[in-house]
């Protein structure tokens, strides 16, 4: 009688290893296929850069509809930066992922541009050596915009760095902020260089020969935008040229300068000027 039970629960318990195996095979080869149909391009990371006081949360909601309501691309890394520069990372780069997003997050949110870009440059180094990453799309809200044209430059030709294939600037200051009382209801470093004629927006344009010709660029303004002003916000037309260079006004005045990363209008000029996409709900 007890061998009849060992004998029973040892041909179970292979029924279960044997089905488990058939399972992962089948796993396997299903993540194959879907791998083998993705087009190289598909494969790019696109890395997330907040402005000026961004957190988690300015890009969170953006990247969660990508994810989970239009299926265009996961959020698959965080890459997070302490207030002495030290960087963390959260997640990964699985192979074969269709559109990875990959999320930058500055605990020290008022830094100058000069110490912001810095830190991108620490990340994009670490993402080149530890996670292989050799291609990448950026996208960057407010001052992350300048801070990521900082970065752009400082590392134009190097080897050591993913090769940036296309930009987005949503509503970046490149001439600065518009709004007149903004300096004297915010704080930190990094409002001396959000000032009109700053020396971190002139040190942009002297440098602008340094800015790869061959990104895409593609610019976002918001005419319903209190803080930065439509001409400032196209300003990277200064530094790119023309024929890199796209620009794109929201014409809905209801849509403030943080609501731009929380508008569909926005996911579907993003996700149109990256990947191309099936169309997202709403848009003709």
């Amino acid at each position: 009688m007890n061998i009849q039970k060992f004998s029973y629960k040892s041909i179970l318990v292979g029924a279960v290893v044997i089905v488990g195996l058939i399972y992962l095979f089948i796993r396997s080869t299903q993540v194959q296929s879907q791998n083998s149909n993705l087009e190289p391009e598909d494969k790019i990371p696109t890395v997330f850069v907040h402005g000026y006081k961004g957190t988690f949360n300015s890009f969170k909601t953006m990247m969660n509809r990508f994810d989970q309501r239009y299926n265009l691309g996961k959020r698959t890394l965080l890459c997070f930066v302490d207030k002495e520069g030290h960087l963390t990372f959260k997640g990964s780069l699985p192979i074969g992922q269709k559109h990875p997003l990959i999320q930058v997050v500055f605990e020290n949110n008022r830094a100058t541009i000069n110490d912001t870009s810095f830190w991108l440059q620490k990340i994009m180094k670490e993402l080149k050596g530890k996670y292989n990453v050799d291609q990448v799309y950026l996208v960057a809200h407010s001052m992350g915009g300048l801070v990521t044209t900082q970065y752009l430059e400082n590392t134009y030709g190097s080897s050591d760095y993913p090769l940036p294939l296309k930009f987005i600037t949503i509503s970046t200051p490149f001439q600065g902020v518009t709004r007149a009382s903004y300096d004297k209801v915010n704080t930190g470093p990094a409002v001396v260089d959000l000032k009109p004629g700053s020396e971190a927006q002139k040190r942009l344009l002297e440098n602008r020969d340094k800015f790869d010709p061959t990104i895409q660029v593609l610019s976002i303004g918001a005419m319903g935008d209190q803080v930065v002003s439509v001409e400032s916000a196209t300003g990277m037309r200064d530094i790119a040229r023309p024929e890199q260079y796209k620009e794109s006004i929201i014409k809905d005045q209801s849509i403030s300068h943080s609501g731009l990363h929380e508008t569909e209008l926005v996911d579907r000029l993003i996700s149109q000027f990256l990947w191309t996409p099936k169309k997202i709900h709403g848009e003709n």
